[in-house]
């Protein structure tokens, strides 16, 4: 008799259906990069811009592609990610980060997506 098991992963179309879990982060960005790792593969990310100077985005797995966020502006993606990097051209900016997690690992996507 075969078992089959059934594991969380990319394509486990489960794990993007039902509700994320939320994930919060707030702070400050300037020009020195800092990378934000979710503790799982998320659904969607939303940033917000709350200052009054541009905030680059970009993720690990394409760091020469980069998101700018105008001052007071926001972006959704609905993106699978294991962490985000922000940074700021110059000056400073505050944001937040709201992110749907899904329950995959981060494990699972290194060297994949990140």
């Amino acid at each position: 008799m075969s078992t089959y098991h059934i594991h969380q992963g990319l394509n486990h179309v489960g794990s993007y259906q039902v509700s994320g879990v939320p994930f919060i982060y707030t702070a400050t960005a300037d020009t020195t990069a800092r990378t934000i790792e979710f503790p799982t593969v998320t659904k969607v990310v939303y940033v917000e811009n709350l200052g009054a100077t541009d905030l680059l985005i970009t993720f690990p797995s394409s760091p020469s592609n980069t998101i700018t966020i105008p001052a007071g502006d926001n972006i959704e993606m609905t993106v699978k990610a294991g962490a985000v990097t922000v940074e700021t051209s110059a000056g400073s900016t505050d944001y937040q980060i709201y992110a749907s997690l899904t329950s995959i690992s981060r494990a699972r996507i290194e060297g994949i997506v990140l």
